[in-house]
């Protein structure tokens, strides 16, 4: 089995000259990325860091994210991403719950000064010895640094880190040591990726150099072969999508273009001036794509595939995308635990897209299953339960949070609700605890959502459930209108409802919302939402 680190060489060895990011105006070759790594990781050696130990890195995405991952995966060193959107106390969690010796981070991100931040919880977090900063612009905000942090509240028992700029740790200009040899082995560990804490505390699951080498094994699936040349744009690098396929992109000596926010005209020049091959995106930034004024005017001959997914989707949306854009088009499914799950495949129809998450990956074994873990048949709706050699080992340090979603033979609940088709496609309907329970009928919120995905006025919709006295739970559909200007009648759209599904299925009330929260992980924030519906609200606000 080839480890990330040799991996990594031997794309250097024979690709070396070829992209392997580009960010602004930095294009970092393969060969630079090996060559940096490997300076990276002398210099985490140097600081004491060795196999088992972990590296934090609570950065947005750029170069120096997977740089430092690589760096810690060439001396045996476990690194844990934190979404620089998440707060302070989910970053104080991490990185306690982590125990995490070294951090590197950026100054600001966001409008949020993170180094301020960063000392304030390095106050107080033991386990913390040293703290190095990607500083766009080391002067802006120095002055208010050091006074904010004068007033840190200090542990008395705590030694505060070291923080030191990256350019220290790098040291570009020397020569490129080559690092110490680790005694590494398939099944050490290289990555913790923590849940977004949507359900409670953030876990950390863990995952070895055999779990990304078993998501390296289906990347000639679901066409992502067509990657040569992709964007990153929106997702956090500390995303299960990229630190567990990390090693998929560089056996493909891909070429990645991070982008630091999305807008469509954006994408669609990068599209189109550096020729991208394969897009991804959520509905909505296809949605948004497709409705700018100017799209017949770029050359996006260069595209061949695409992917979809992260919300409800018409048909007629993949319709369009297939025939604007000229590409194939897949969805996926998986969760944070699983890495890989399902996914649909060239040629699958509109309805198939757009109605499930495509068939199982090779290396997994789905199963659909009661309340008591016993395997359903096909038609039937139960929770979803995943196995492969690509599921998490486990949560770090949390043995009975573990046990209580794998099993003994492998099997991992992910607490979703889905049902197969006799051809082995799962659509899912929910989840486990999203559904709510009207007047003793069961709903699921994504059913719902799909359905109002539908309606020509709606741009965006979530659907929860809220306690009522008499039907025990009742729906309510928070939507943003497509156009601010003439937004849907909450009559009108129940109507739509009530005319595709069951009528305990219709929202009780309508919210119309300029946005919708999200969370860190960039998920709609169901939680919050929740709280937006005092008892007693209108149908429409």
């Amino acid at each position: 089995m080839t480890l990330l680190g040799e991996l990594l060489r031997e794309i250097a060895r024979r690709d070396g000259s070829r992209e392997a990011y580009v960010y602004g105006g930095e294009r970092l070759t393969y060969a630079a990325l090996d060559q940096r790594s490997d300076r990276l990781a002398s210099a985490f050696h140097g600081l004491g860091l060795r196999k088992g130990d972990v590296l934090a890195l609570l950065l947005p995405p750029r170069p120096e994210y997977p740089l430092c991952y690589l760096a810690a995966a060439k001396i045996g060193v476990i690194t844990t991403g934190i979404n620089p959107r998440f707060g302070a106390g989910e970053i104080d969690f991490i990185l306690r719950d982590s125990g995490a010796r070294v951090l590197v981070t950026i100054s600001e991100h966001g409008g949020q000064d993170m180094l301020v931040r960063v000392r304030r919880l390095g106050a107080r977090i033991a386990s913390l010895e040293r703290v190095y900063v990607v500083d766009v612009d080391p002067t802006r905000g120095a002055e208010r640094r050091a006074s904010e942090s004068k007033s840190c509240v200090r542990d008395p028992g705590v030694r505060p880190p070291r923080v030191a700029p990256f350019a220290e740790l790098e040291q570009v200009d020397a020569p490129s040591p080559a690092p110490p040899r680790a005694d590494l082995s398939p099944d050490d560990l290289v990555a913790l990726v923590y849940t977004s804490g949507t359900t409670g505390r953030p876990k950390g699951a863990m995952f070895s150099y055999a779990s990304l080498e078993a998501v390296r094994s289906t990347r000639g699936e679901m066409m992502q072969e067509y990657g040569e040349r992709s964007i990153a744009v929106g997702t956090p690098f500390s995303h299960i999508g990229f630190m567990s396929k990390i090693g998929s992109t560089i056996s493909q000596a891909q070429t990645t273009f991070i982008l630091d926010s999305f807008k469509a005209r954006t994408v669609l020049e990068t599209v189109e001036r550096e020729r991208i091959t394969y897009l991804g995106g959520v509905p909505a930034q296809w949605s948004l794509m497709l409705m700018d004024p100017e799209i017949e005017s770029f050359d996006l001959s260069s595209l061949r595939a695409g992917a979809i997914g992260g919300a409800p989707f018409t048909p007629e949306l993949v319709r369009a995308i297939r025939e604007r854009f000229r590409i194939e088009l897949v969805t996926r499914y998986s969760c944070t635990e699983t890495a890989v799950g399902t996914g649909s495949r060239p040629g699958d129809s509109e309805e198939q897209l757009a109605d499930t998450v495509g068939r199982p990956s090779a290396i997994v074994e789905l199963r659909i299953v009661d309340g008591e873990r016993r395997p359903l048949p096909a038609g039937e709706i139960g929770e979803v339960a995943i196995r492969s050699p690509a599921v998490t080992l486990g949560y770090w340090r949390q043995p009975e949070a573990t046990a209580a979603v794998k099993d003994e033979a492998g099997f991992f609940y992910t607490g979703d609700l889905g049902v197969l088709d006799d051809q082995g496609y799962l659509r899912l309907v929910g989840r486990k605890k999203e559904m709510y329970i009207r007047g003793g009928y069961n709903v699921y919120p994504i059913e719902v959502e799909a359905v109002l995905g539908e309606h020509p006025g709606v741009a965006q919709v979530a659907v929860i459930g809220v306690p009522d006295p008499v039907l025990g739970e009742k729906g309510v559909a928070f939507i943003v209108p497509r156009d601010a200007a003439r937004p849907p009648d909450a009559a009108e759209v129940r109507r739509f409802v009530k005319d595709r599904i069951a009528d305990y299925k219709v929202p009780d009330r309508v919210v119309l919302r300029t946005e919708l929260p999200l969370t860190p992980g960039m998920k709609v924030d169901k939680r919050a939402l929740a709280e937006l519906v005092p008892e007693g609200a209108p149908r429409t606000s």
